[in-house]
């Protein structure tokens, strides 16, 4: 039997955002057509434990989608103490509303999972 793979297809970025488009409400609506045009548009990223994806303070220039591994979401005390106030896990879309204006983060995201997560 003779399998032809759709060329979008054939690259993990692409065919990672084809199958979870659904899942994400920024992009729920996108036509077969416009989403296949939108996922050329990601490069993947991979992130050690630890490392931080967004900082408090700093402008937002791009948006991720959590392909695998979890992002922590934490706010930065007066204090200088960093408390995490949530935990984003595969499908998950960072920065979708700040990337707009480019505002700057109140809040920052960091690589929680041992093994690293992988962004696009």
């Amino acid at each position: 039997m003779n399998i032809r793979i759709k060329s979008y297809m054939k690259n993990p970025v692409n065919a990672f955002f084809m199958q979870h488009r659904f899942k994400i409400n920024y992009f729920k609506k996108l036509t077969s057509k416009n989403a296949r045009e939108v996922s050329f548009h990601f490069y993947p990223l991979f992130l050690e434990v630890d490392q931080d994806l967004l900082l408090p303070g700093e402008p937002c220039t791009a948006m991720f989608l959590v392909m695998k591994g979890v992002v922590g979401v934490y706010i930065r005390l007066k204090t200088g103490e960093e408390l995490f106030t949530d935990y984003l896990g595969e499908g998950s879309l960072i920065g979708q509303y700040s990337v707009i204006e480019q505002e700057i983060m109140i809040i920052g995201f960091r690589v929680v999972s041992h093994g690293g997560a992988s962004l696009i």
